[in-house]
């Protein structure tokens, strides 16, 4: 339950990963090496940020908690992640 003492909006997972897998690449790579925050539709960019604490102040100060959005990470494309 949230901070309101209402539940966070549900995320439908299809919906996300359909949207998310068609978001603009161009877009997407302007946030390359930034934690980012997704909406629950996965059809925006909500705020990105280097350092995940800082990114989680955005976040608070735009009015948003936890439940409202989707965390991610922008890996770079030219670099393996095969150690």
């Amino acid at each position: 339950m949230s901070e309101n003492g209402k539940e966070p909006p549900w995320i439908d997972g299809r919906v996300f990963t359909d949207n998310v897998n068609n978001f603009p690449t161009a877009e997407l790579w302007k946030h390359i090496g930034e934690h980012i925050a997704w909406s629950l539709d996965g059809t925006q960019i909500l705020a990105g940020d280097r350092d995940p604490s800082e990114l989680i102040r955005k976040l608070d100060a735009a009015g948003l908690r936890g439940g409202h959005y989707v965390l991610d990470y922008v890996y770079d494309p030219d670099t393996s992640l095969i150690y």
